[in-house]
């Protein structure tokens, strides 16, 4: 039987998988097109510096440059982990060599079980009898493992890393946690820690919650899943963690149709989406409605500090996304107030004469960025405002555009000659300057001031260098004033849950 320090530590064991000593790749070959080889290579490549042992009896020699081995039990010193890439009809005895060496941990990347059918159903249960016998703790099987970027550890199939930050992620689907890295990537959203947990024949999303609610290099947790095993545990969990760290959880399988294919995905059974989001939001769960939602979100919370209240300032280059901003934060149960008027003083000192300061603050398309941060700092220092949506971010190239336009006409480099290629030139560079410059200010006070602020812009690219480094200084861009505005309005209802738990 599993021992009662492992049946009780649930962080030790899991440290095992998310920092092992050493891991064995069972499975590898020499073949590079196979999945086994894809892993061990991942490990390698990306900077993992413990040791590393490919097994596999067919082989002699080396692979990937590292020594191989017949068998786990020949391997010289301890495992901590073992990465199982074979048929699985031969997962039983793989497990049980495994067992054999007091391996802490593995991770069952091969699938075929209970979400193929009735005999894969009854094998994943002689694995979950077997690894309880004999004191072997799992992650799947049909999963692709695990990852720690603070380690250089991938244990999946993409070769990448993704940026270390502070978000723990959980995921019951594997293909869904592999794209994770790209998405996250293009928002420049960091991880403490991805897992990816599979069919759950043992260690399930809820042990990996517990996990994540101790794991001091993780603020928020964010959760993708179809069902969850043990829901009275979870919740028990959730409604503890979440007093300090915000969990976000995108459920899928909604529909009687989604719950049928979960079903046949992980081999789990879904159950009512209104009850699930019933219980989830009393225990203080946030739940987004889509993946988009989910990594925007968990981003804002992970690099923005909780507004104290729903008093929320606008900041925008033209007058309609401005009423869109306002109708959406009085949707969303935000206020907008009408600034005093010797902050309204203030403003007009440093805007344009038509410029309107009463909230939102209308700039009436300013060219210069840096007047945007000097009204943030304005409304944070002399208004009782909690937070600020800035709309009207356009980046550094559509300024250049008339420059780089492509397929120019005769007549539109003549006349380009005639007003001065340099002049252009001058002005383009003068005005993607001043935004350059004012994103750093812009996220240092939101840190002097403690206030957090969202920009969004319908026309900017996601390509453009200074739209990238908005969520590279920590400040969330969002494709809508709609999506800036609720944004800001789960942070603000989850600092007010976070303060009725106080």
């Amino acid at each position: 039987m599993q021992t009662e320090e492992k049946c009780q530590n649930i962080y030790q064991t899991i440290n095992y998988a998310l920092h092992p000593r050493s891991i064995a790749v069972i499975g590898a070959s020499p073949d590079h097109l196979k999945i086994g080889t894809w892993i061990l290579r991942n490990i390698y490549l990306l900077g993992y510096e413990g040791k590393l042992f490919p097994i596999n009896p067919r082989y002699r020699g080396e692979i990937c440059g590292l020594q191989t081995y017949s068998r786990i039990v020949e391997v010289p010193g301890e495992v901590d982990l073992a990465v199982i890439v074979v048929p699985n009809d031969r997962v039983l005895e793989v497990l049980d060599e495994c067992a054999r060496k007091s391996v802490k941990v593995a991770i069952l990347v091969s699938a075929g079980f209970a979400e193929f059918s009735d005999e894969g159903r009854e094998l994943q249960n002689q694995i979950k009898s077997l690894a309880r016998e004999k004191g072997l703790r799992l992650i799947g099987p049909n999963c692709l493992g695990v990852v720690n970027p603070a380690i250089g550890l991938n244990t999946t199939t993409m070769p990448m890393m993704p940026s270390t930050g502070t978000v723990g992620f959980i995921s019951q689907s594997g293909g869904f946690a592999g794209q994770t890295f790209l998405t996250a990537r293009r928002i420049n959203l960091g991880f403490s820690k991805i897992v990816n947990t599979g069919n759950e024949a043992d260690l399930d999303a809820t042990d990996f919650l517990e996990y994540f609610g101790e794991d001091p290099q993780t603020s928020v947790i964010m959760m993708f899943v179809e069902s969850i095993k043990r829901g009275r545990r979870f919740l028990e969990l959730a409604q503890k963690i979440s007093r300090e760290k915000p969990i976000l959880c995108l459920k899928v399988g909604r529909t009687e149709r989604g719950v049928k294919a979960a079903l046949s995905h992980t081999g789990n059974i879904s159950g009512s989406h209104e009850i699930f989001k019933a219980v989830m939001r009393q225990a203080g769960v946030i739940l987004p409605r889509n993946i988009e939602e989910m990594f925007e979100w968990a981003f804002a919370l992970a690099n923005q500090p909780l507004p104290q209240g729903n008093r929320i300032g606008i900041v925008t280059n033209s007058g309609g996304p401005g009423v869109a901003l306002v109708d959406a934060c009085m949707e969303q149960g935000l206020e907008v107030p009408e600034l005093p008027l010797q902050v309204q003083k203030r403003l007009k000192e440093i805007l344009a004469p038509n410029a309107i300061t009463k909230n939102p603050v209308d700039l009436t398309f300013a060219s210069d960025f840096g007047v945007y941060a000097k009204c943030v700092e304005i409304m944070f220092e002399e208004a009782n405002i909690d937070g600020i949506l800035i709309y009207g971010v356009f980046g550094e190239d559509v300024w250049r555009h008339i420059l780089n336009m492509p397929n120019p006409s005769p007549k539109f480099r003549e006349r380009l000659e005639k007003v001065g290629r340099e002049n252009l030139k001058y002005w383009s560079d003068a005005i993607a300057k001043t935004f350059t410059e004012a994103i750093p200010k812009i996220f240092q006070i939101s840190k002097k001031y403690h206030k957090p602020i969202m920009t969004a812009s319908t026309s900017a690219p996601w390509e453009d260098a200074a739209i990238r480094s908005l969520p590279e200084n920590g400040i969330p861009f969002f494709r809508t004033p709609e999506a800036a505005a609720e944004a800001m309005a789960v942070m603000v209802k989850y600092s007010l849950h976070k303060k009725r738990q106080k």
